[in-house]
């Protein structure tokens, strides 16, 4: 699957389940943000990336977007600009976001690790494998028994991580 059959199959699929792993991306829209979240700068614009603005689109024609957080220890600096600046403009948009954060289940948050970043779309599931530096470079399929194996143990997990919105104020305090 290239990546833009991967963008067409998102676009209007009825529920989008985007599993993070990484500590950190490599990603075109945040070039430039992260080092000013870094300095204690403010977005150099106050519109958000295409991909928040999306996601917003999506859950207001009726579409189910969700995300889950592996969030390890020590909290990585992108996973925070992540969360300050991310995924709090999402979910005020209706993304519903967890966390799965080391501390609270270091055997369930190693095994959730070890699967890296996926999408499960309806009922697909597709693996992201990104480079060294965190840049996207493949989505693909697994086998069928492969799916198995991994989706209903990992839907598991979602139903145990902590809601995005508590978990950040908490953290975010500190």
């Amino acid at each position: 699957m290239d990546l833009d059959d991967l963008d067409v199959l998102l676009e209007d699929a009825h529920d989008v389940l985007r599993v993070e792993t990484l500590d950190a991306y490599a990603v075109r829209a945040d070039v430039g943000d992260v080092d000013r979240y870094l300095r204690g700068d403010p977005p150099a614009s106050a519109a958000q990336p295409a991909w928040v603005e999306a996601v917003g689109d999506a859950v207001a024609r009726g579409l189910r977007r969700r995300r889950l957080r592996l969030v390890p220890r020590p909290v990585p600096y992108y996973v925070r600009f992540s969360c300050a600046w991310r995924y709090t403009a999402t979910t005020a948009r209706g993304e519903e976001v967890a966390v799965l954060d080391q501390r609270r289940d270091p055997p369930a948050f190693a095994w959730a690790r070890s699967l890296g970043d996926l999408y499960r779309v309806d009922d697909r599931t597709v693996f992201l494998e990104h480079d060294a530096l965190g840049r996207l470079v493949r989505a693909f399929e697994p086998a069928t028994d492969a799916d198995a194996t991994t989706w209903l143990p990992l839907a598991d997990q979602w139903q145990v991580a902590e809601p995005f919105t508590p978990w950040w104020a908490a953290e975010s305090a500190r």
